[in-house]
């Protein structure tokens, strides 16, 4: 007995066998879900074995156009790390390459400055100044920046804070008059000449252990009550000084200088 011919219902071919609608169950299926306005699913991919574009393992998709990476963790890992270097080599502000309009010089800023540092942009409005310092007598001259006036570095003025300060606190101690005495206000004063013997302290030798050094000397010493100021102060050599002990020699001015 021959066997009988059947045409499926779904898509048409010729099919052997017991009698029924659709040649197979995945046909029956699609054309119901077809009927029903249901969308059909994507056909398979070739099964070829591809290589995943993060992992470098061997798979074989199960969908079309799935077949660069093996699951979906590989997916995502590849994004997370291609946004964290998008991030990490784009620039939230732009960077100018220009010459510096003082020096000439090549410079990158953020800015819009022509100048390539502040020495550049305030060394045509500044003026430097020359003094002596009033510690060691050493010529200084600024530079931009520099804000020294007075000393030549951080030794000469402690030096100098000190031995005024020990000058007030021994006049603080007997209670007696005190101000802010200027030692060279005193040597200009005198004509840097000591008092005492006349002879001539040169400004060089301030600070020195040499017999003519000029010395800030209390008419009345501290010790039997005289004051720290201007009045009671006079230039004496440092031979004299040592000398005069705790006497009163010299004469105090009758009026404030």
């Amino acid at each position: 007995m021959a066997e009988q011919s059947f045409t499926c219902k779904g898509c048409g071919g010729q099919f052997n066998g017991r009698k029924r609608l659709y040649c197979t169950t995945k046909c029956r299926e699609e054309t119901r879900r077809r009927l029903k306005g249901i969308l059909p699913r994507p056909p398979a991919a070739c099964h070829q074995t591809h290589t995943c574009f993060w992992c470098g393992s061997n798979f074989q998709p199960k969908r079309k156009g799935r077949d660069k990476y093996c699951s979906r963790e590989c997916f995502f890992s590849f994004q997370n790390a291609k946004s964290k270097l998008m991030d990490d080599l784009s620039a939230s502000y732009k960077v100018h390459r220009r010459k510096c309009a003082n020096c000439g010089c090549r410079f990158t800023t953020q800015t819009q400055s022509i100048y390539c540092s502040d020495v550049c942009k305030h060394s045509n409005n500044y003026f430097s100044k020359t003094f002596c310092c009033k510690e060691c007598n050493a010529t200084v001259t600024t530079a931009y920046g520099d804000k020294r006036s007075s000393f030549c570095c951080d030794v000469c003025c402690g030096r100098y804070q000190r031995r005024m300060r020990k000058h007030k606190e021994r006049a603080r101690l007997r209670s007696v008059k005190v101000e802010t005495v200027d030692p060279f206000k005193v040597f200009d004063r005198d004509g840097w000449r000591c008092q005492i013997c006349g002879r001539k302290t040169p400004r060089n030798k301030r600070g020195m252990i040499h017999p003519t050094a000029p010395e800030l000397d209390h008419i009345v010493p501290l010790s039997v009550g005289g004051d720290h100021s201007y009045r009671n102060t006079q230039c004496a050599c440092r031979s004299c000084n040592a000398s005069k002990g705790n006497d009163v020699y010299g004469q105090i001015p009758m009026f404030a200088t």
